[in-house]
């Protein structure tokens, strides 16, 4: 660990703690996976993003609070922005238009960007 160089000097105990725990790692943490609660979701879709959060309790966040979420194809920002804040590599989001109903949007992320995406 100390062959790899820090890209920043840290000032303090726990910036050197943090400035650490960005660095490689031999065995890597298992991925985290948010689950948004979008304005337009409908009950039962919900019901399923409930029931697929309970799969992945031990490392998940489920954010109950209903996000404002633009169609992935136009905008991936807001996706992109929620993953970064909480720390997640992967991400589950229900919505329900008229044109798209009942839709389930499942992605991964690498390097705080979309790699994958699949609608259900």
């Amino acid at each position: 660990m100390e062959d790899i160089e820090l890209p920043k000097k840290a000032k303090t105990h726990k910036g050197k703690v943090y400035l650490n725990s960005l660095l490689p790692k031999l065995i890597e943490d298992p991925k985290q996976c948010v689950f948004i609660n979008t304005k337009t979701s409908s009950e039962l879709m919900r019901m399923v993003l409930n029931d697929l959060y309970l799969t992945r309790k031990d490392y998940s966040k489920k954010l109950n609070q209903k996000e404002e979420i633009s169609n992935l194809l136009q905008s991936k920002s807001d996706v992109e922005y929620l993953c970064d804040k909480n720390n997640c590599a992967l991400f589950t989001y229900t919505t329900d238009q008229k044109k798209k109903p009942m839709n389930l949007v499942m992605g991964m992320l690498y390097n705080k960007s979309i790699l994958d995406a699949f609608e259900f």
